[in-house]
């Protein structure tokens, strides 16, 4: 009863895509992003951290910087390493809000296009490398207006 719990809280938090953006903090979807990864089945194994600063806000739909989070951990093999662990940073560069995933061992072996195409989708763009994002901040989007 206890996984039947977790498992409610986690489609909770991921909700049903909806249309229209919301600001908020990435560390508050970081959390989410824990809890989904928590009660994944092929996810258990692969230690992952997710560390976000008390950074800047973003504007962009919360449940697709959630699957963001979570498809970047769960997609990104891990070549030379014993343990499969990946950290994800989110951290305020310039006017900008920067995911970056890194192998705490080994290097990273892989890439995520879904994550590509969900950065594109928020309004932001994947990093060079394909190992994270970055979406502009609200204060930068206010800026525009």
């Amino acid at each position: 009863m206890h996984k039947v719990r977790e498992l409610s809280a986690v489609i909770r938090t991921l909700g049903k895509p909806r249309q229209g953006t919301e600001a908020f903090a990435p560390r508050d979807a970081a959390a989410d992003a824990m809890l989904v990864l928590g009660v994944h089945a092929d996810q258990r194994e692969r230690a992952a951290l997710i560390e976000a600063t008390n950074g800047a806000a973003v504007r962009a739909e919360r449940w697709m910087y959630v699957r963001a989070l979570v498809t970047l951990v769960a997609s990104i093999p891990i070549a030379g390493a014993t343990t499969h662990s990946v950290k994800i940073e989110v951290a305020e560069e310039g006017d900008w809000v920067v995911t970056r995933a890194a192998a705490a061992s080994g290097r990273l072996a892989g890439r995520s296009d879904y994550t590509c195409e969900l950065a594109r989708a928020m309004g932001g763009a994947p990093l060079d490398d394909g190992y994270g994002f970055r979406l502009p901040s609200l204060a930068m989007l206010r800026r525009r207006d």
